[in-house]
């Protein structure tokens, strides 16, 4: 009697909606496909559709048409039988029809899937009650083993539908794990290590965790990340990096002067000199090998940024994201500063965490050195690391081999930071957009009065800076 049910206790409707959801955006798919699986439909065409999309999705292929559809049908024997089931005149005709069934919106999309999961359960759990109702007219059976089948079947349900199939002792994932530490060992130690070596004696970038770069406006920071990217793409590491700043245009002619050692001015303005143009074109056809991603942003919101990381992670193996840089406008120009721990959050947990991603973002500092929010931001962020330039009177005292700029680590959950009189130096070609370490670093014997303390930078040059 409940088998004969079973077509009750589904939604058609609900199931079109999605399939044809994700036939209009494909992108969204990477939301639900965690909660979201083929088996789920109860019409079989359903569920062929839904893992022909998934798979196309997970195999970097975005275009969803009909002849790359009808290709992944085909390569399952078995789907592509129960698809010739149905009679579909045609794959085009299909996906017309579907378009009146199309959600703009991911609240919409989650709301459908959200029913389709629902009812799948509410399925499973009849057809496990009818099995029991019958072993419950069956004589033999005992109670301690008709209890033990009712609860592993409950059980069996809720691991699946309710808190998920990944649950498991811990015990069980010790090799796996052990596995991960192992293949985090670089020639640099664990993790991939910064451009910069003075920097690995306090961290290295390790997968879920998150590094913020803090500076003034103006002094660098979008520079000393796009280093930081540079670096990753030099030693094949594939990297994301989105730009609340710099368009395509704007950001792609730094890395090429960052590259080639090309002055930026004399790219833009054609003005080569000797072997310049040759270096020029040497980067060009550099950057067209790398696995990279630029992304121009200006107001990103937080399920746009996992979507495209998501995706990336299918099409080109993506290991890095950066993030430049940490803010939010509340529509009339003012600072929302709970907005950026939000954003902060997002990134560490949701993005790094669950994608298993290294994220670098940089934030702004304002004139009293702060971030705002910056208690939450510390809270989320791996490491916290403050980056300046020096004014004329710092450069002029610790020499020309000291460099023009100085950073400091100001936390660091994995690993040590440094006292308010410690810093490494810097030196900042801007013409050319690189970042070095600079030929002479400072000891702490040095009795330097020109460490990187809050107070002394206030009164030095805060002054001389506009509000953030």
């Amino acid at each position: 009697m409940i088998q004969k049910s079973l077509a009750e206790i589904s939604d058609t409707q609900a199931e079109a909606t999605v399939i044809a959801t994700l036939l209009a955006h494909p992108h969204m798919i990477v939301h639900i496909d965690q909660t979201l699986r083929p088996g789920y439909f109860y019409g079989q065409d359903n569920r062929c559709m839904f893992w022909a999309i998934r798979e196309l999705y997970h195999r970097g292929i975005e275009n969803i048409d009909s002849i790359n559809l009808s290709n992944m049908i085909n390569s399952n024997p078995a789907v592509a039988r129960k698809m010739s089931e149905y009679n579909i005149p045609s794959m085009q005709d299909y996906i017309e029809k579907s378009r009146g069934y199309v959600r703009d919106t991911l609240e919409e999309l989650r709301e459908v899937a959200n029913r389709v999961t629902s009812l799948s359960f509410k399925r499973e759990l009849c057809k496990a009650c009818e099995e029991v109702e019958r072993d419950c007219f069956n004589d033999n059976y005992d109670l301690g083993k008709l209890n033990d089948k009712f609860n592993a079947k409950v059980d069996n349900l809720t691991k699946q539908f309710v808190i998920g199939s990944d649950i498991t002792e811990f015990g069980n994932k010790v090799d796996s794990l052990w596995n991960n530490v192992i293949s985090r060992r670089t020639s640099g130690g664990y993790g991939i290590p910064s451009k910069y070596p003075l920097l690995s004696k306090y961290f290295n970038y390790v997968p879920t965790n998150l590094y913020v770069f803090k500076a003034r406006l103006k002094e660098g920071k979008s520079a000393l990340l796009m280093n930081e990217c540079i670096n990753m793409l030099q030693n094949d590491i594939s990297c994301v990096y989105f730009d609340t700043e710099m368009d395509d245009d704007y950001f792609f002619t730094r890395m090429i002067a960052n590259i080639s050692g090309v002055e930026l001015d004399r790219i833009e303005s054609g003005n080569y000199q000797g072997d310049d143009e040759e270096k020029i074109y040497a980067a060009i056809n550099w950057i067209k090998t790398r696995r990279f991603v630029h992304i121009y942003m200006t107001e990103p919101r937080k399920d746009e940024v996992y979507a495209i990381c998501k995706r990336l992670t299918y099409s080109m193996n993506l290991q890095v994201v950066f993030y430049d840089y940490l803010k939010c406008n509340d529509g009339d120009g003012n600072l929302t500063s709970n907005i950026l721990g939000a954003m902060t959050d997002h990134l560490k947990n949701k993005v790094c965490g669950e994608l298993n991603l290294i994220g670098i973002a940089a934030a702004q500092l304002n004139r009293g050195f702060e971030v705002a929010d910056s208690d939450k931001i510390e809270r989320y962020a791996s490491a916290s690391i403050f980056w300046g330039r020096k004014n004329s009177e710092q450069i002029q005292d610790d020499g020309f081999e000291g460099g023009n700029c100085m950073m400091r680590v100001d936390a660091n959950r994995r690993g040590m930071r440094m006292d308010d009189d410690e810093r490494i130096n810097f030196v900042f070609d801007g013409a050319r957009m690189r970042i070095a370490e600079a030929d002479k670093q400072p000891s702490k014997d040095d009795n330097d009065p020109f460490m990187v303390d809050d107070d002394y930078m206030a009164k030095n040059y805060g002054a001389q800076l506009a509000p953030a």
